[in-house]
């Protein structure tokens, strides 16, 4: 099979039919969530059609599944009610699509490869998840927390999916193309947003969109002052994987080697999806982009001979899209409209004010309050954790929380995503669990260092740099115990998986 950059067509027609497939079903989730009614039956109707198209095209249930974590934050897009319970549209969707899966398994038209080089890291990953079940029962903890602080582990079992369907290089063009259009989705979204709060006419007209983002759990929002509001989708993590992913194609290879469709498509992305990262205002995804930064310009150095001139060009040219991010953010907020008045603050001086802060905002403080109570957790288990459903009370200064409680807040889910793995589950189960992790990593630089042609190193290293993005992001924003960053990294060990079974791809 040859390879190549130059055949990867990332402005097709996967990426504008997953564009505006998004963009309807957005329009609709807005209808539903003001008319109940049409909310269940929709529910009813994507859950039931994604069933019967992943009967006949597995791979198409492969690309909802991506979609819906890249647009859903935590899944509630779409809802069912039934009783005193909800059932989210991603639950829907993971249990329809896993019966086809099983189904097509049943009847021998799919087939999980035998040789797959994550089976094991996989196995073992799910062994340290059944032991924090057991062990968090057995310490006592509430069945309740120890079912909603580990359900988002569930999600591993959608490898069957991404496993089966990601086969070939086509598969992986496809599988980017829906990716590039659901996070162009994402950020024109990000961006409305942030414009219609600036400009909207009254407080009764923002609270309708508020309360959408916030009851359908895809993000939040805070008054920054100046007609300016920090707009956080938890699914922007994927806005930070692309940014990383085209930022290595266009650096490694160059202009030549790209289709002009394709290569308007990674620079609008690698832009947009930059602005968006600068306007959720969150620091976890800026020291990840810091970090990985980094480690790419050394990755320059050591394995593309870059010499200084070269990386001062470069980090200039970073520089100058990150001001004009600055100044389009700026003008987006501030643009005039008849009976609206500017604003008169740059983006710039809000990020110095978000940096310099420090400790005394409130998520920050909140952050290092915990980590006290935390680390006396885990020494009281530290070979062996405490399971899942495990709490902690720290005090805080979440408005929120100080009002329902006078300032102790007790919680099973801690934002320092690591010490949550060694609490819950010991030195011995986090290391057991993060061996995926690292199976990824090192499965990754393998198919790297096989890889003869700088193309497909390309797509490799972008992947790997990704991922390594994630891993960052993890340690102060947990999302190695989340759908997200489950699903994300299913996806990359399946793209892995593929070229490592097939070294003549390379």
């Amino acid at each position: 099979m040859t390879s190549g950059i130059a055949r990867f067509n990332l402005n097709g027609q996967y990426l504008k039919i997953s564009f505006l497939v998004i963009i309807i079903f957005e329009c609709l989730s807005f209808l539903a969530f003001t008319f109940s009614p049409l909310n269940q039956a929709l529910f009813i109707l994507i859950v039931v059609a994604a069933f019967v198209i992943s009967l006949f095209r597995l791979d198409i249930g492969a690309y909802i599944l991506l979609t819906e974590l890249i647009i859903g934050g935590k899944g509630y897009l779409f809802s069912l009610d039934f009783g005193h319970r909800t059932l989210s549209i991603r639950i829907g969707l993971f249990i329809a699509i896993i019966a086809a899966t099983i189904i097509q398994l049943a009847r021998k038209k799919g087939t999980f490869p035998r040789n797959n080089v994550f089976f094991s890291a996989i196995l073992v990953a799910l062994l340290a998840v059944v032991y924090g079940l057991v062990r968090g029962y057995f310490h006592g903890n509430a069945l309740v927390n120890i079912f909603f602080d580990a359900n988002g582990y569930f999600y591993t079992a959608t490898a069957l999916v991404f496993f089966i369907t990601i086969s070939s290089l086509p598969t992986v063009e496809r599988l980017l193309q829906v990716m590039y259009g659901a996070s162009l989705a994402v950020s024109l979204k990000t961006l409305f947003i942030l414009s219609y709060f600036a400009h909207s006419p009254s407080a009764e007209a923002q609270r309708a969109v508020y309360t959408w983002i916030r009851n359908t759990g895809v993000g939040e929002m805070t008054d920054l002052g100046h007609y300016f509001f920090r707009v956080f989708f938890q699914s922007h993590i994927f806005l930070l994987f692309i940014f990383f992913f085209s930022l290595s194609l266009l650096i490694i290879v160059g202009k030549k080697f790209f289709s002009p469709g394709t290569y308007r498509i990674l620079m609008l992305s690698s832009f947009v999806s930059g602005a968006v990262i600068v306007v959720n205002f969150s620091r976890s995804f800026w020291l990840a982009a810091a970090g990985t930064l980094i480690l790419f310009f050394i990755f320059l150095v050591k394995k593309w001979h870059r010499n200084f001139l070269q990386v001062a060009k470069l980090s200039s040219i970073l520089a100058l899209g990150v001001i004009a991010e600055l100044v389009f953010l700026t003008a987006l907020v501030n643009f005039p409209i008849p009976g609206h008045s500017s604003g008169n603050v740059t983006t710039a001086s809000l990020v110095r004010e978000r940096l310099e802060s420090g400790t005394s905002e409130s998520a920050v403080s909140s952050r290092i309050q915990l980590l006290k109570p935390l680390a006396l957790q885990i020494m009281k288990n530290p070979l062996f954790g405490s399971g899942f459903g495990t709490t902690v009370t720290y005090k805080t200064k979440d408005p929120r929380a100080s009002a329902a409680s006078g300032g102790n807040y007790t919680t099973y889910a801690f934002e320092w995503g690591y010490l949550d793995l060694l609490a819950k589950l010991g030195l011995i189960g986090a290391a057991a669990y993060l061996f995926f992790s690292f199976k990824i990593l090192k499965t990754g630089f393998h198919v790297f260092r096989s890889a003869v042609n700088p193309e497909d190193q390309a797509i490799i290293f972008g992947l790997i740099l990704s991922f390594i993005a994630l891993l960052f992001t993890h340690a102060t924003t947990p999302y190695l115990n989340h759908p997200l960053g489950i699903g994300y990294s299913l996806v990359i060990a399946s793209i892995f998986a593929l070229y490592h079974r097939h070294p003549s791809m390379s």
